[in-house]
């Protein structure tokens, strides 16, 4: 079988680079040519506002 590969682009942020990282992902295409992975830390309250952003914005 033959190999192939795909490009793959890793972003990590902490709980206070989610505008930042909020940026960056709105700002790609939607045939942006790469998986992308992010890892964020960050306490519940953080992630819930995260979740009200992501449904109000298109990632």
């Amino acid at each position: 079988m033959a190999s192939t590969t795909s490009p793959v682009v890793a972003i990590g942020a902490s709980a206070g680079g989610l505008k930042a990282l909020s940026e960056v992902l709105s700002s790609l295409s939607t045939d942006f040519p790469a998986a992308i992975t992010v890892y964020n830390t960050c306490t519940p309250i953080i992630l819930a506002r995260w979740q009200v952003f992501s449904t109000t914005v298109q990632l």
